[in-house]
């Protein structure tokens, strides 16, 4: 299914939960441009949830659970965490495309990659990830990264902003961060 909104805004607002069980939801539909997605509560993913090149904000928890998927194809549009991100075994986040922006904006929260993880900028156009507490790959997960700059900012700055930790992480890349 595609989001879709008839207005020169479009945006979409989730005002409660957003839950993906199954199948594809996808910001983008035919050549209309891409929809802005806000959920205003917690975020469950065992589908696919395509962001495309949306605006796309999340003020609850954000959960990936294995099947599950949420991927950003676009280096366009902020993708904003207000709660924290975990991604199950078996989830995947996926956020490629030149010079996107990820953002934290909680604080003391922080986005957990159990399961597969890729953020890929490119030359010249790092994909930024403001995270308010950690970054952190943990309990076997995938880790790809390539043209990425992980930041803590402002007086958010607590703890690594980088972590690896739990069992063995399988790394595939990790070049230019």
């Amino acid at each position: 299914a595609a989001l879709y909104s008839n207005t020169s805004a479009r945006q979409v607002t989730c005002a409660n939960n957003l839950t993906v069980t199954a199948g594809t939801v996808n910001t983008l539909s035919g050549a209309q441009p891409s929809t802005n997605l806000t959920v205003t509560a917690l975020t469950d993913v065992t589908g696919t949830l395509t962001l495309n090149g949306s605006a796309a904000t999340f003020t609850g928890a954000v959960t990936i659970n294995s099947g599950g998927t949420i991927g950003k194809n676009s280096g366009t549009g902020l993708t904003s965490f207000a709660g924290n991100v975990t991604v199950n075994a078996g989830g995947t986040f996926s956020h490629t495309g030149a010079g996107g922006t990820i953002t934290q904006t909680g604080a003391n929260k922080q986005i957990t990659i159990n399961g597969t993880g890729t953020i890929t900028g490119s030359v010249g156009n790092n994909i930024t990830v403001n995270v308010s507490y950690a970054l952190l790959f943990g309990n076997g997960s995938t880790v790809s990264l390539q043209y990425v700059t992980i930041s803590q900012p402002g007086t958010l700055a607590s703890d690594h902003a980088l972590q690896f930790g739990g069992s063995t992480n399988t790394i595939t890349q990790i070049d230019n961060v």
